[in-house]
C-alpha cells in the first residue's frame, strides 16, 4: 500500500485497505487502514449501518455496505 501511494506514476493520494472478516454467520467485522506518502499508517474507525433481511445474502450485505 506503502508503495502505491509513494509513487508518482500511480497518481493517488492516499490509499485504504479494508480489511472485512465474517464475525458470526450474520455479522460482519470491519476494519480500515489509511496509507499516505510520507506519513505512517492511519486506523480508521469504521462505521456501518445495521440492515437486517433475512432474504439478502451476507456478500449482497457486504456490496451494500462497501457503497
Amino acid at each position: 500500500m506503502r508503495d502505491i501511494v509513494e509513487d508518482p506514476n500511480v497518481g493517488v493520494n492516499f490509499a485504504v485497505l479494508l480489511i472485512v472478516t465474517l464475525a458470526r454467520r450474520s455479522m460482519l467485522h470491519l476494519s480500515a487502514t489509511a496509507f499516505r506518502a510520507q506519513t505512517s499508517p492511519l486506523v480508521i474507525e469504521v462505521e456501518a449501518e445495521s440492515e437486517a433481511s433475512p432474504k439478502r445474502s451476507w456478500f449482497v450485505r457486504l456490496i451494500d455496505l462497501l457503497r
